[in-house]
């Protein structure tokens, strides 16, 4: 008689479910969208980060400068606290920043809007003796500037001179009155100092 061979029952592995995590889509924003500073200071830009109405708190964000003319520059970091991403740099051209609040294993990915910053030119006029002034400039270094002087109601041009930090405007009327004009580029804005009696 031949044995009957043994059946050998496999109990099946149990089919784990894993249940998908719900992403969340993060909000940035940015009031106001465009700001203008003075050429020499310090820009600062503050983005505000949330995730269904609460502060997305310490989580990965990326901070991206375009000045003008020249390609983005990015760089990471991570949200405060209350959600916030203040971005700071020297204000030397008109430049976009953007924020981006970077995809993780809870949340999609999400960009503000694009803010603008604008720089303005300084100019200042000083009496340095009688007949001579001197100019101060920032931010228009190279740039064609007019000396203007005062003759009742309308601005007469005395002379030009290119931009550069510090310029002496001898040879000039005692007792009348003179300012500067700058004028404006695509990266800096333009500006008129005020009047001073050489």
């Amino acid at each position: 008689v031949t044995p009957t061979p043994s059946k050998t029952t496999v109990t099946p592995t149990p089919i784990k479910t894993v249940t998908p995590i719900a992403k969340t889509r993060p909000t940035v924003t940015l009031a106001p969208f465009v700001q203008t500073v003075l050429a020499g200071s310090t820009a600062t830009l503050t983005f505000t980060v949330t995730a269904d109405r609460q502060p997305w708190a310490q989580k990965p964000a990326k901070i991206c400068l375009t000045p003008l003319g020249a390609p983005a520059n990015c760089t990471t970091t991570t949200t405060d606290a209350k959600g916030l991403v203040q971005v700071s740099f020297p204000a030397t051209t008109r430049t976009s920043v953007q924020v981006t609040a970077i995809e993780t294993e809870i949340s999609y990915a999400a960009q503000s809007p694009i803010g603008t910053v604008t720089v303005r030119s300084q100019a200042t006029l000083t009496r340095t003796a009688a007949g001579t002034l001197t100019a101060t400039i920032v931010g228009a270094a190279g740039q064609p500037v007019q000396l203007q002087r005062q003759d009742g109601s309308r601005w007469l041009l005395a002379t030009t001179f290119t931009a550069e930090a510090t310029h002496a405007l001898p040879g000039l009327i005692a007792g009348r009155t003179y300012r500067l004009v700058v004028p404006g580029t695509n990266a800096v804005t333009g500006t008129t100092s005020a009047g001073v009696t050489a």
